[in-house]
């Protein structure tokens, strides 16, 4: 055997132990008929894509400085009265681990709230028209702030990639959306699976799916398309998100903002109103 072919040789089985190593300690499904080189070329371009996304979002640089982000978003819909209304939403997202957020669904009978979670502190709090003030305190939802959708959801579909946050490419299919092949990367995120849908002309993301385990199955249980991409200090925002068989939400954006520290201290009173979150000056 020549010294080429005895390399070659090496590096097959090498390749092949490594990946059956890479497959077995992260317990992907492997297809039937599919080799481990295989495996390994749909990561190495799952790789290839997910970085071509990072770069048409505005390059990891500026994804990894973003510390905060508010945004004020509204939405209509139709009552079970039949009722023409308006969501109006302003949400704070201090990552990794605290978030408050203000939703006006008055006249509906879902009225008007305030929520806020302190993974640091491990205290939270609801405050409505109703409510007492002082009896708003109570423990957080959730173990530990990735748990929690309102702080993990939105720095993958938002940014992709955080400080906190770094999915890790598995795979890369295809699916037919509005008649178009587009290419979709599989991730994984602290053991959960998420997708990103990435349009085939701007590499952005299109469409949002989280997975989870219902009767022992792995299923989609949040299905977000994304649109409507707007450059904010240097990073591709989506305008519009619209849930699966839900409503269109239009959203604005503030990127790293000044902000209110008191209201993830004590509750915030409605008299506030939804500009709370501002720093004081």
């Amino acid at each position: 055997m020549s010294n080429k072919s005895f390399f070659i040789f090496v590096l097959t089985v090498v390749l092949l132990s490594v990946g059956s190593s890479f497959f077995a300690q992260k317990d992907y499904p492997r297809k039937e008929g599919i080799s481990s080189i295989d495996l390994l070329q749909q990561g190495q371009q799952a790789r290839e894509l997910w970085e071509k996304a990072i770069r048409a979002k505005g390059g990891r640089e500026k994804l990894l400085q973003i510390k905060s982000v508010v945004e004020t978003s509204t939405a209509e819909y139709t009552t079970h009265k039949g009722r023409q209304n308006t969501i109006k939403k302003t949400e704070l997202s201090v990552f990794p681990d605290k978030y408050w957020s203000w939703e006006d669904m008055r006249p509906d009978v879902f009225g008007l709230r305030v929520d806020m979670s302190n993974y640091e502190t491990r205290m939270a709090y609801v405050v409505t028209p109703d409510s007492r003030q002082e009896d708003a305190l109570r423990p957080v939802s959730f173990s530990r702030w990735d748990k929690d959708a309102s702080l993990l959801y939105p720095q993958i579909f938002y940014f992709m990639e955080t400080k906190w946050v770094k999915p890790e490419p598995i795979s890369i299919y295809s699916v037919l959306i509005n008649g178009q092949n587009v290419q979709v990367i599989r991730t994984d995120v602290f053991g959960q699976r998420f997708d990103l849908v990435i349009d085939n002309e701007t590499n952005l993301p299109i469409r949002f799916i989280a997975y989870g385990t219902i009767n022992g199955k792995e299923v989609p249980t949040v299905v977000t398309d994304l649109s409507d991409y707007l450059e904010i200090n240097g990073i591709k925002m989506p305008q519009k998100a619209t849930p699966e068989k839900g409503i269109t939400y239009t959203s604005k954006f503030e990127l790293n903002p000044e902000y209110n520290k008191d209201i993830f201290e004590k509750p915030t009173g409605i008299d506030a109103g939804p500009e709370a979150w501002r720093a004081k000056r």
